[in-house]
């Protein structure tokens, strides 16, 4: 009886479980940083690029698994996981019914296990802190027990599966599987039995690795450049408020206490007892604390480092650290009353927080646990019942895991051509690129992917993840090979206001040498591969290096390498932190380190850092912010290009925050690099001229909009345009404007018309009339010009 009542259970439990789980809103590709990184790595996977060789990144081969965005090739894949993660959650929930306790902690241990399941369906993140800590737990109930060996093993098979899918998947899990078996494996070294933990891992993770197509020979590299990302991530570090941070130690504080009294009860019990089943249980809650810990801290890290959205990682995993806390408490321990109070304690704290958080931030001041349980335990149940009864329906018209019976099943957001047809209009690309190899600066590789180009990443796919002086190197060396793409779709944006140019900035240089600018479509500069420069001689010279202290003004003007405007100004250096500055960055993030920017106009901007790539340098003077500045830098007419701004002086700032972490003095080089007359293209040069000319008239004080909500500024079809709903007028103060000699003998040509979309849509427009009024000096106005489109009739 108590065998058919567990096999119910664990068969209900499945059924929730799987609905948590299943994957019914996913996404194929999407604009934007984030689904472009994304889509690319279902793009090399699918292309059989090797992991750690000619890709690198946070994520590994199978990172479908862990983002929720997948071509509809790997959506069966991805349904096979998280089936079998479910259905390992639910036999570990039935699984801790054998721990030798009364039927209330039972059904404790029992809920707490479906608690984590449901944050692990929520934030992937989870999952993959959970599944070695599951591990920890499933191999102690396993010591203690000889009840349904054959099952544990079984489930502890499929735990350690799964463990080698995440480190595929997302290669930071290492961080906490590799320890975490390690400790499994010194237990069982101790107790003179064989380390299979670490040794199944291993073998599991080589043979997955060539299953689904990787060469083997580039999983070292993987392992590598792996360790080369994560040891970087710190220097990504954005300010964030602090109480956040606070309320997270607060939470760990809490969990330390409970830490320290249940480590002295159990090793006072320890003592008393003396037997190989209490110095077992003890072994296995030491291992599990220890893994409890490295949630916390991983989440810490990941939640901090970032301090923006990610902080709700911070939360997510400091409370699925508690849950477990409670788990080891009553697996592990006999409890008593006076070591249950920091337990509670711990618990209650991390509870009362997270939740406070989550209503304040994302589901404002609703109350975040009872709209969570009737989500886990309705309305999830019933979206997967119907999804469910949808794939049985739809499986009678087309084959499973086909895309029509994908799109059937989960709606037009999974039809691949659908979604390609809309990325691929936002932007007019050349049809020369076609059958071409090419590569996106610094993101948007979703782009390239909806026009079916054939997409050449360099190995650090997107520029803001190259942030180390190894990962700036493998991007060069793939540019500086045969390997470097025949066509570059250029364009100068970065994140967290760092400086503009130095992101990916080691590989400016190659690209001015290696490519010539042809094209500006929709705002990016299109590349060309030359095919007569097969070395690249980047010429720097004149260095002159300095020791300067932070807050100290460096004058350019001064320095001896400068000639005046029109110079290329290459500046790298050396910020080095101090002891306690490279402790605070291995356990939180050292303060952003800032540089001011003053300019030859009087103007100035303040731009962050990275000390670890300083070292490598990148240009900074002119002040280059967009992929017209990327081209007109490289021309003889530099200082004479309105757009370009040439930086007069720098100074790193000087905070006491800033001078507790680094050293005082910081080591700068500057250098000049020659410029390449022939990298702008004769014909493109007026054209990027017409756009620099639109965008100073309209960011002018001479423009001024009478409505200025009703207009924005964007770009149709490859051409500069103005976006306005009638009624609104823009005033143009010519005598303001003032216009350099090449602009067209100070004429202004303007077009006119009406976006399709307000003709062609159910909101038809039935007619707009366009007027240009001249005002002289007298405040008298003349009619120069009016015209009335009537779309509907012509």
């Amino acid at each position: 009886m108590y065998s058919i009542f567990r096999l119910f259970l664990f068969l209900i439990t499945f059924v929730f479980t799987l609905s948590w789980f299943l994957p019914m809103t996913p996404a194929v590709i999407a604009n934007g940083l984030d689904p472009s990184w994304k889509a690319t790595l279902n793009y090399a996977f699918l292309e059989k690029l090797a992991f750690g060789r000619d890709v690198i990144f946070t994520y590994g081969p199978l990172s479908f698994l862990n983002t929720n965005m997948f071509h509809p090739s790997l959506y069966g894949f991805v349904f096979v996981f998280q089936v079998l993660v479910a259905f390992v959650f639910a036999a570990i929930s039935v699984v801790v019914l054998n721990v030798q306790r009364n039927i209330v902690v039972k059904a404790l241990l029992y809920l707490t296990v479906l608690v984590i399941a449901i944050q692990a369906s929520a934030v992937v993140d989870n999952l993959n802190l959970a599944l070695p800590v599951l591990l920890v737990i499933v191999v102690g109930i396993q010591s203690l027990t000889k009840d349904n060996r054959a099952f544990l093993n079984g489930i502890i098979v499929l735990l350690i599966l799964l463990m080698s899918l995440t480190l595929l998947a997302k290669g930071s899990s290492l961080l906490i599987v590799i320890p975490v078996v390690l400790l499994l494996d010194f237990v069982r070294v101790l107790g003179k039995r064989l380390p299979i933990y670490t040794v199944a891992i291993a073998l599991l993770t080589a043979i997955t690795w060539i299953i689904i197509g990787q060469p083997i020979s580039a999983l070292p590299h993987y392992l590598v450049t792996l360790f080369e990302v994560v040891r970087g991530y710190s220097e990504m570090a954005i300010d964030g408020p602090m109480k956040n941070v606070y309320t997270i130690l607060l939470c760990a504080l809490a969990l330390v206490i409970g830490f320290v009294v249940l480590i002295f009860t159990s090793f006072k019990q320890f003592l008393s007892i003396r037997d190989t089943k209490s110095i077992d249980a003890v072994s296995y809650l030491i291992i599990g604390l220890l893994s409890i810990a490295l949630v916390v801290f991983l989440s810490f890290k990941s939640g901090f480092v970032r301090h923006d959205g990610h902080e709700t990682l911070a939360f997510f995993g400091i409370f699925i650290a508690a849950l477990f806390f409670g788990i080891l408490y009553f697996s592990f321990s006999k409890p008593r009353l006076i070591t249950l109070i920091p337990v509670l304690l711990s618990i209650s704290v991390c509870v009362f927080y997270y939740g406070k958080y989550m209503q304040d931030n994302f589901y404002k001041n609703q109350n975040y646990f009872l709209l969570s349980a009737q989500n886990a335990f309705y309305t999830q149940p019933v979206e997967g019942y119907r999804f469910i009864r949808r794939g049985i329906a739809t499986r009678a018209h087309s084959q499973p895991f086909s895309e029509p019976f994908l799109i059937s099943l989960l709606g037009d957001t999974y039809d691949l051509e659908k979604q390609y047809a809309q990325l691929s209009a936002r932007v007019t690309l050349p049809d020369y690129l076609t059958d071409k190899t090419v590569d996106i600066f610094p993101w948007e590789q979703s782009l390239i992917l909806s026009k079916k180009l054939n997409l050449s990443p360099r190995p650090v796919i997107q520029s803001y993840s190259v942030y180390t002086e190894s990962l700036v190197k493998r991007n060069v060396a793939h540019y500086l090979s045969s390997d470097a793409p025949d066509y570059i779709v250029f364009s100068v944006q970065t994140i967290d206001d760092r400086y503009p140019s130095m992101d990916d900035g080691s590989l400016w240089p190659i690209i001015w040498r290696r490519y010539q600018a042809i094209d500006l479509v929709g705002g990016y500069l299109i590349l060309q591969k030359r095919a007569d420069v097969n070395v690249v001689d980047i010429k720097k010279v004149n260095a002159e290096s300095y020791s300067v202290s932070l807050g100290e003004t460096i004058t350019v003007d001064n320095l001896a390498v400068t000639s005046g405007n029109g110079t290329l100004l290459w500046l790298r250096g050396e910020v080095s932190k101090n002891w306690w500055g490279k402790i605070v960055s291995l356990l939180f993030k050292a303060p952003i380190f800032r540089v001011v920017i003053h300019f030859d106009d009087g103007s100035s901007q303040t731009h962050r850092i990275l000390p670890s790539i300083f070292e490598s340098g990148f240009l900074l003077s002119p002040y280059v912010a967009s992929a017209s500045d990327f081209a007109f830098s490289q021309s003889s007419q530099t200082a004479a290009t309105p757009s370009l701004k040439n930086v007069k002086s720098i100074q790193f700032v000087d905070t006491p925050q800033v001078r507790r972490f680094y050293n005082h003095k910081v080591n700068v080089t500057f250098e000049i690099l020659e410029q390449d007359n022939e990298f702008i293209a004769s014909e493109l040069k007026q054209h990027i001229k017409n756009h620099e000319l639109f965008t100073d008239i309209v960011d002018s004080d001479a423009f001024t909009v009478a409505n200025g909500k009703q207009w924005n500024r964007d770009w149709l079809k490859g051409r500069d345009v103005l976006f306005a709903h009638a009624d609104s007028r823009a005033e143009l103060n010519l005598e303001a404007l003032k216009l350099s000699s090449y602009e067209h003998n100070n004429k202004i040509n303007v077009e006119y018309g009406i976006a399709e979309g307000a003709y062609s849509g159910d909101a038809k427009t039935n007619g707009v009339i366009f007027n240009v009024i001249g005002i002289n000096a007298n405040a008298e106005q003349t009619a120069l010009f009016s015209d009335t489109l009537d779309p509907l009739n012509d």
